[in-house]
């Protein structure tokens, strides 16, 4: 089985580039690469990512990010950030990425981290190009840890 990881994964070296770019830093980030990581080591795996920092102009300073690759089997892929058309920019951009650069064609697990519109909406839609794939959720989060919940 091959795996495509669609979520708010970026390696470490880039941690502080985000940090700096967005207020905020997700714990599920966190969690986001520790599952990356042990799916590049076990199976053949390729992540697509698009972190969220936050979004212009209140919770950010940037408007647009870059395309970076990782490597082969790992991309973030660029989208704006503007408040509005930040999900469908990322939704657009997944789906782009994964044509543009993954090689796998069947027998995929799509495994999308966090119940965010864009990363759903972009496994939905590659789905329906690979007929034959499965799509995982994955949810980090629990109630009692979300903000403005009584504990």
């Amino acid at each position: 089985m091959n795996y495509v990881f669609i979520g708010d994964s970026f390696p470490k070296q880039y941690d502080e580039e985000f940090t700096k770019k967005g207020k905020f830093n997700f714990s599920n980030t966190i969690f986001n690469n520790l599952v990356v990581e042990e799916l590049e080591k076990n199976h053949n795996t390729f992540v697509l990512s698009a972190p969220y920092v936050g979004h212009y102009p209140i919770y950010s300073k940037t408007k647009k990010l870059k395309e970076i690759k990782v490597s082969d089997s790992h991309y973030i892929v660029k989208y704006n950030n503007l408040i509005g058309i930040n999900a469908y920019s990322k939704t657009k951009n997944l789906v782009k990425s994964f044509k543009k650069h993954c090689t796998f064609k069947n027998d995929i697990n799509f495994l999308v981290s966090e119940t965010h519109l864009h990363n759903m909406k972009a496994a939905i839609k590659l789905k329906k190009k690979c007929p034959n794939s499965k799509i995982t959720l994955l949810v980090f989060d629990l109630p009692e840890n979300v903000k403005g919940v009584k504990k």
